[in-house]
């Protein structure tokens, strides 16, 4: 999501004269005439999609990020763009969104490395369980039931597992269906030893 707008009049519709004095005193230097905020909100899942997963890719790729969201994916133009002719390249930029690109592009530094999405990783049945245990210790503090021992709390999970089973009459039937489907797939019991 972009956000444009006018953090000075956003700052003087709030009236906290302590963080408009800061904002004079540490960001602005003085009141500016407008301190115009232009922002981006990008979610994990889009970041990842481009190569970001930690703090160290960002940084690492910060210019290319830049780059892409201020010359690529969203820009102000000049004048009409002409879209039906696919001529969307040609359009003059905006002097003052030029201004936007030019500070942005000082701030990053150059476009080095690609955006290019991170390699999904192979999930295995322990990511799934971790994910399950979080989801039922959620479900615990939702129920508000306290579980003193981890012996509580497996009851608590398998309860849990067969009230949602029991709302899905076709759960098993699903399941077999989809186990049959596994190219060379072999059943096994479940070995206790290797839950450990």
């Amino acid at each position: 999501m972009l956000r444009v707008y006018d953090k000075l009049e956003e700052m003087i519709a709030k009236r906290d004269a302590e963080k408009l004095a800061a904002m004079k005193a540490r960001r602005w230097g003085g009141l500016p005439e407008d301190a115009t905020r232009v922002e981006w909100e990008l979610g994990r899942g889009w970041l990842k999609q481009h190569g970001i997963d930690t703090v160290e890719d960002y940084f690492r790729k910060r210019g290319s990020l830049v780059r892409k969201l201020c010359h690529d994916w969203f820009r102000l133009t000049d004048g009409p763009v002409n879209r039906e002719q696919n001529h969307q390249s040609r359009a003059r930029v905006l002097p003052l969104w030029r201004d936007v690109q030019r500070a942005l592009g000082d701030w990053a530094g150059k476009p080095t490395l690609p955006l290019e999405p991170l390699p999904s990783g192979q999930v295995t049945a322990i990511d799934l369980g971790k994910q399950m245990v979080g989801c039922m210790r959620r479900a615990a503090l939702l129920e508000r039931v306290e579980l003193p021992t981890l012996d509580d709390a497996c009851f608590y999970g398998d309860r849990l597992f067969y009230r949602v089973v029991l709302l899905d009459p076709k759960w098993l039937e699903k399941y077999r269906r989809e186990l049959a489907q596994q190219p060379g797939f072999e059943t096994k019991e479940v070995d206790d030893d290797a839950l450990e």
